[in-house]
């Protein structure tokens, strides 16, 4: 294994401005890495809303970004995850209410035509 020098290490960071990636280091020593497509997750999360009907004191609803606040998880939105990422199974959780978005119906509908799919509520 090939060791950087500290003068050329100390010369990169001052040339650079910045630390070098893993990958800047590795080659540096002559070691290659293979890039591997990354794998879709086999599972995943989605929030149907952020809206909820209650103010309860130890929700951390309060703290989201209010960009996020009050917003609802679309069909269309919906389609697109699942063509992108084709999971198996989804989880429907989040901060909000998910019977408050007027889409769930739909939702659900859609996920039901595609096979080996199915969800989980908590």
């Amino acid at each position: 294994m090939k060791i950087i020098s500290p003068k050329k290490a100390i010369s990169f960071l001052i040339r650079e401005r910045r630390l070098p990636a893993l990958n800047e280091i590795l080659m540096s020593m002559g070691i290659t890495i293979k890039k591997e497509k990354p794998r879709l997750p086999f599972f995943i999360q989605l929030e149907p809303t952020t809206r909820c009907n209650f103010n309860c004191i130890m929700c951390t609803r309060k703290k989201l970004n209010p960009a996020r606040l009050n917003k609802d998880l679309t069909l269309e939105d919906f389609k697109v995850i699942i063509k992108q990422i084709s999971p198996k199974r989804i989880q429907l959780q989040g901060m909000g209410e998910p019977f408050l978005n007027k889409n769930l119906h739909e939702i659900l509908e859609e996920g039901k035509k595609e096979k080996n799919f199915y969800y989980c509520y908590y």
